[in-house]
């Protein structure tokens, strides 16, 4: 895994590094075989990582609320897919090896009319693979509360109350560590959304799932219903055997033969246990996602829009290295004529000129003859 604790596209230079420093070893002494690259981002720092001389596969999380208040740092929904449109029309990208996490749907934000968009868009695209999640509320004990998802969330107005069951201690509990886990008369969220919440929306995505031809997964939630899905698995980890196998060209049972799957790591996830991070835990994101678990996120927040709504030009917005900007809106002005009499390229006239043509003029000057007093024509 490039990072499943952080946004690799923020640190993608250390993730190219570290992954040319191991291809350089013998094959059977190297650390890494294929990678997975989970991001909310892309741009350049998404194609370097797709360069890499490696097999990898890519898990693009688009929950549909990149640009608001929950995601300040995230592209929105739309820009987002356009991008990996071209990645993928341009060959940097296979959908068959691509995945689109919507993930988190948050209760009561997260609108279904979004995530039947973003399936019928990619669906599209070739991309038939979908993992979703239904937020956690780590809420529900003292080292959970600590990550301050809870308090997050409560400051932008969610009530967790609708949504998550609230329960009271009734004794104090200690973890492995003899830490204190709950504290008695303390008051905590279910780690899951009500049952009922969760089948609800278990339920649409099965049926958008079925109206768009795509297979969605979940990483380590199953089912409180005996609802019978036709599209929707469960406990599916981010990594496991079927994508390995094919990213890797092998097979399935080789996968799992290779890395023990039965010894899957413990909790709710369901990864192979050979999983491991390029990246360290406290690189830090600019995401800013108010539901994040992880409490590594800069102080700031990548921003990228302009004041009046349109994408600003960096990195994360480009999809090329020498990517042809476009160019100012001079309807109705001669560029070629301008260019020439200053004798500049046009090139020149749309990065220098353009931008401030509204305090720009152009002086033109004609010799008069002395002789006749008449303008000198050149006959």
């Amino acid at each position: 895994m490039a990072s499943e604790h952080t946004d690799p596209a923020f640190h993608s230079k250390k993730v190219c590094d570290a992954i040319n420093e191991d291809l350089k070893k013998p094959k059977s002494e190297r650390k890494y075989h294929m990678l997975q690259i989970m991001t909310k981002h892309d741009g350049l720092p998404l194609l370097r990582m797709l360069e890499l001389n490696i097999p990898k596969s890519v898990h693009f999380s688009i929950s549909s609320l990149g640009g608001t208040k929950y995601e300040p740092g995230v592209m929105k929904m739309d820009d987002l897919m356009d991008r990996i449109e071209k990645f993928i029309k341009d060959g940097k990208l296979k959908p068959q090896t691509t995945t689109v996490r919507i993930d988190p749907i948050i209760p009561g934000v997260t609108n279904m009319e979004d995530v039947a968009h973003i399936m019928d868009r990619v669906s599209k695209m070739g991309i038939r693979s979908i993992k979703i999640s239904i937020m956690d509320s780590y809420g529900y004990n003292e080292s959970a509360k600590k990550r301050g998802v809870t308090d997050n969330m409560s400051r932008l107005g969610y009530n967790f109350d609708e949504y998550y069951s609230k329960y009271q201690a009734k004794e104090t509990t200690y973890d492995k560590y003899r830490n204190v886990e709950r504290k008695a008369g303390e008051w905590y969220y279910s780690q899951d959304a009500k049952p009922e919440v969760m089948s609800e929306l278990y339920q649409k995505v099965d049926e958008l799932a079925q109206k768009y031809g795509v297979f969605c997964t979940t990483c380590g939630e199953k089912p409180n219903t005996s609802y019978q899905f036709k599209k929707l698995s469960f406990a599916q980890g981010c990594l496991n055997a079927t994508g390995v196998a094919s990213v890797l060209g092998v097979k399935k049972e080789d996968v799992e033969a290779a890395t023990e799957v039965g010894n899957q790591r413990p909790g709710k996830c369901n990864c192979l246990n050979c999983k491991s991070d390029v990246l360290a835990y406290d690189d830090t994101c600019n995401s800013q996602c108010a539901y994040c678990y992880a409490r590594h996120g800069s102080k700031v927040a990548m921003k990228y829009y302009n004041e009046d709504g349109t994408l600003k030009d960096n990195e994360f917005t480009r999809t090329s290295e020498k990517q042809e900007q476009p160019k100012p809106d001079v309807k109705g002005f001669d560029v070629e004529s301008w260019s020439k009499k200053e004798g500049w390229s046009e090139e020149y006239f749309y990065k220098k000129v353009a931008p401030r043509l509204h305090e720009a003029w152009q002086v033109e000057y004609e010799l008069i003859s002395h002789a006749t007093g008449r303008e000198n024509s050149g006959k």
